[in-house]
């Protein structure tokens, strides 16, 4: 009996290992190759948007986005911020919305009403956080034209982001603009898990 129970926790644990490394990112920052190219509907605006990682912008900031999420909003502002100021240094913003249990009549009147300053692209079936990863709202991903990643995570160490003592993002974008690798970069995302599924 004892022996069958050893060899019964042996195999437990190693079922378990198994899942935690498939649950857990395999990749360093660098290591995923961005789309080259980012097409959708433009949540924020009308009609339809076709971004393209160009040789001409700094990076591209990829920020996947809530129309429902309160740790999404909490961080519109900052996002905005950040976008208005970075945009002159050659860097270039797009919100991408994910969620597929978000009505798309709802999060059109959501992005119009917030006035960010950058298209958000809706994005059907979830394949570009699919393709990248993202996995919370809000999750940022800082790209170089070759499509590296040079930055991931959260734009900042708080679900909500007026109680946020680390500015990641922020800090990512000072140090891309002083010709520096950001650092840390790979940061937690916090906030809401985007869903995959329709209501």
């Amino acid at each position: 009996m004892k022996h069958r129970y050893s060899l019964s926790f042996r195999a437990w644990s190693a079922l378990a290992y198994l899942a935690l490394v498939c649950l857990l990112p395999q990749s360093s920052p660098g290591a995923i190759e961005a789309p080259s190219v980012f097409t959708g509907e433009n949540l924020a605006d009308s009609g339809i948007v076709h971004i393209e990682r160009t040789s001409t912008d700094k990076a591209l900031v990829l920020a996947f986005v809530s129309s429902r999420c309160p740790c999404s909003a909490s961080h519109e502002n900052e996002l905005k911020r950040l976008a208005e100021a970075y945009s002159q240094k050659g860097f270039r913003f797009v919100g991408i919305h994910s969620n597929q249990n978000e009505n798309p009549d709802e999060a059109r009147v959501h992005f119009r009403a917030s006035k960010l300053g950058f298209p958000i692209i809706r994005d059907t079936g979830a394949q570009i956080a699919n393709q990248l990863g993202a996995i919370k709202t809000p999750h940022v991903y800082v790209i170089h034209p070759d499509g590296r990643i040079l930055y991931q995570g959260g734009v900042d160490d708080s679900q909500i982001q007026q109680t946020a003592s680390k500015h990641y993002l922020a800090n990512a974008l000072a140090q891309l603009t002083a010709g520096q690798d950001p650092e840390p970069s790979k940061t937690r995302a916090l906030g809401c898990v985007i869903s995959r599924r329709t209501e």
